[in-house]
């Protein structure tokens, strides 16, 4: 039951809908979610092993957090996908290098090689681009070009752990194809 549907407070706060939780450390040492004291004894972190914080010698932590009952699937900050982004696939050419170095020694990701013919950028390495153009730039007679492909991106995600990236993408279609079909029977009526 969310803390909304509570039937002693009607959301407003009390016993039946939230719980405080204290901690008083002193470094130096990890503080570990094991170290939270509950006003309730039978509510606790689902994972007692959970590093909060890192005390150093003389620094001290001391709160109060409140938990509010409610599923997880409400918030936000419960979601296991906890960091994602993506970037354009970089499309790096040379052409007619003359072999000066510049290129190499401007990459700040260290992806440019020299062979015979001149600087290369193997298809493993092209991903590590950040597309900073720094090489296009110092390159005087204007042999690289750093573009990207329009129909292409890299997307990377992190999970908590509590699922693999693979079932995190998965379960995301899922939800988008079913708002995708909400929508449609919406649409369907008018």
């Amino acid at each position: 039951m969310p803390q909304a549907e509570c039937d002693v407070c009607g959301g407003e706060g009390c016993p039946a809908c939230e719980v405080s939780l204290t901690l008083s450390a002193e470094g130096p040492g990890t503080v570990y979610s094991r170290d939270l004291i509950s006003s309730d004894p039978k509510i606790q972190p689902a994972d007692p092993n959970i590093p909060i914080v890192e005390l150093k010698k003389g620094q001290k932590l001391v709160l109060e957090a409140i938990a509010h009952m409610g599923y997880g699937r409400d918030s936000v900050k419960w979601q296991a996908g906890v960091a994602c982004g993506y970037k354009n696939v970089p499309v790096i050419t040379i052409e007619n290098c003359d072999a000066c170095g510049h290129c190499a020694a401007e990459c700040p990701k260290g992806i440019i090689r020299f062979e015979e013919s001149g600087a290369k950028v193997s298809s493993e390495d092209v991903l590590k681009c950040s597309l900073c153009k720094l090489c296009e730039q110092v390159c005087d007679i204007h042999a690289i070009n750093v573009g990207f492909d329009e129909n292409a991106f890299v997307f990377t995600m992190e999970s908590d752990g509590s699922y693999t990236a693979k079932d995190l993408a998965l379960n995301a279609a899922d939800v988008i194809k079913g708002k995708a079909e909400e929508l449609l029977s919406i649409l369907d009526q008018f």
